[in-house]
């Protein structure tokens, strides 16, 4: 499973960040063999439409097919909902993405 989630800042401290279109970095995350990797949000200055560019970046650029967020727009869950993805709601808000990753039982040990 490939997990994307919406970081404020490109490091493992950094909080999980608190909208996930207008986030400023992503965590994508191989379950199966802790492979992390941390782009920055190539969308998020636009005006309209950035869920949708977003979603189809993250799935068919970096193949993602699990979303993990505090908080998600509802066009962006309909479209994972219809591509079948897994839509991961955080219940807690100041979680730090090391914090989300040891609750997985994902230690990261290279970056893809």
């Amino acid at each position: 499973m490939r997990i994307v989630i919406p970081i404020d800042d490109n490091s493992l401290t950094s909080n999980v960040s608190d909208t996930f279109a207008r986030s400023n970095y992503f965590a994508l995350v191989d379950k199966e063999n802790g492979n992390l990797k941390m782009v920055e949000n190539p969308f998020k200055a636009m005006t309209k439409g950035v869920g949708v560019k977003l979603f189809e970046w993250l799935v068919d650029t970096h193949k993602m097919n699990a979303l993990l967020a505090f908080e998600m727009g509802y066009k962006v869950q309909q479209m994972a909902s219809e591509a079948n993805l897994q839509i991961i709601i955080v219940n807690e808000q100041n979680k730090t993405l090391e914090e989300l990753l040891n609750f997985m039982g994902i230690e990261p040990d290279s970056k893809i």
